[in-house]
């Protein structure tokens, strides 16, 4: 995969990673990647991020949070703080 994906291209990509991962975890990931030029590896991690974002807005609003969103930033902002601290 040495070529630019387009978003359609990044999108499939993106499932097919997550797909990958439940199935058998990094060694079912790591062919997809192979050769994947940096823009498109940029484009993959943005498109994976928000994935995560979104899940975690899924699951925090699941669990009766007024306001996901700020619940996943503050979250993620001490997770931050967390791992800057180690």
């Amino acid at each position: 995969m040495s070529d630019e994906i387009d978003a359609l291209g990044v999108r499939r990509l993106t499932l097919a990673v997550g797909l990958a991962q439940a199935q058998g975890g990094a060694e079912r990931v790591a062919p997809l990647l192979e050769g994947l030029d940096g823009q498109s590896a940029s484009a993959l991690l943005i498109s994976l991020a928000g994935s995560w974002v979104r899940a975690l807005e899924l699951l925090l609003a699941e669990q009766g949070h007024a306001d996901p969103r700020a619940a996943v930033l503050e979250l993620l902002r001490q997770e931050a703080l967390e791992t800057a601290a180690e």
